[in-house]
């Protein structure tokens, strides 16, 4: 089994801290930017999806609300890799909900 060292979220406590600071990160290091290579980008995901099931884990939930939570943190995680790169949009995390702004209608 592969070791997940925590890098990027190691001061997370929440999942919602979790989620912000993956938002935030994956403008930075997506391949598409001059920041960002691939490998960093994995890694990345790779950290937000142990870390996401770690405190999910720890949440005292039961077993059927820890798989939510992590299947939620995973949902979270692929709609924003579809977005965060296109360019003229705004992204906010409001309580569950990714809200996208900006200029929308060039992607209709």
């Amino acid at each position: 089994m592969k070791t997940v060292k925590i890098h990027y979220f190691a001061g997370c406590k929440t999942i919602e801290e979790v989620k912000t600071l993956y938002r935030k990160l994956a403008k930075e290091l997506h391949p598409d930017k001059a920041t960002g290579n691939v490998q960093a980008m994995q890694d990345l995901n790779n950290e937000y999806t142990f870390v996401c099931a770690i405190i999910a884990q720890g949440a005292n939930l039961g077993s059927q609300e820890t798989e939510m939570e992590i299947l939620k943190a995973e949902a979270y995680r692929a709609a924003i890799e579809k977005i965060i790169n296109l360019d003229g949009l705004h992204i906010e995390l409001i309580g569950t909900w990714i809200w996208v702004s900006g200029n929308q209608r060039s992607f209709a």
